[in-house]
């Protein structure tokens, strides 16, 4: 968690000295957040649903900084159950502008805190991980965008943690701003 909030910190000051008039832009993002998880201690994969909140800021055009948080989820399978407490993921997202659409490539890092039964055996414990994934969006006026993405935050031999997501973002500009 260390790791996270100090990657957090040096992408909020990367992008706040950026010097480009789309680093005066911000947004925040809340998403329904559909995940699934397999782990090797589990008879089965798991499913869920939940939601999602995004913090980013607008490097440039081609690059924004995001942090995001995934609200508990509890979820029981054939002979297995998991409990999320909580999902943080510092990403940057490489963006490739088309006009009122955006498609984006994420790399970052995530931390997932979880508890796993199953046949009377509990596995608690924070797993920390790389992240990746695909997304776009698509931007209604200067201040309201709908987004939709996969990203794989935990990718491990023994442990694995998908979601796709959808939702809307609100774009917040600086009195700066010249769009």
């Amino acid at each position: 968690m260390k790791l996270l909030k100090k990657l957090a910190f040096a992408g909020v000051c990367f992008a706040w000295f950026a010097g480009n008039a789309h680093a005066l832009e911000w947004y925040l993002g809340l998403d329904g957040f559909n995940w699934r998880f397999d782990d090797e201690n589990l008879p089965d994969k798991i499913e869920g649903a939940s939601a999602r909140a995004r913090l980013g800021f607008v490097v440039s055009q081609n690059m924004v900084v995001e942090t995001q948080f995934a609200a508990p989820s509890k979820e029981s399978g054939s002979g297995g159950s998991v409990d999320f407490q909580n999902l943080y993921n510092f990403m940057v997202q490489g963006v490739y502008p088309t006009g009122k659409a955006n498609l984006y490539g994420i790399i970052g890092l995530s931390s997932v805190r979880s508890s796993r039964e199953f046949a009377g055996y509990t596995f608690s414990g924070r797993e920390n991980g790389f992240s990746y994934g695909l997304g776009a969006n698509y931007r209604f006026s200067k201040h309201l965008a709908v987004n939709g993405d996969y990203t794989q935050y935990l990718d491990k031999s023994n442990m694995e943690l998908g979601a796709f997501s959808l939702g809307l973002t609100y774009y917040f500009f600086s009195k700066h701003h010249d769009r």
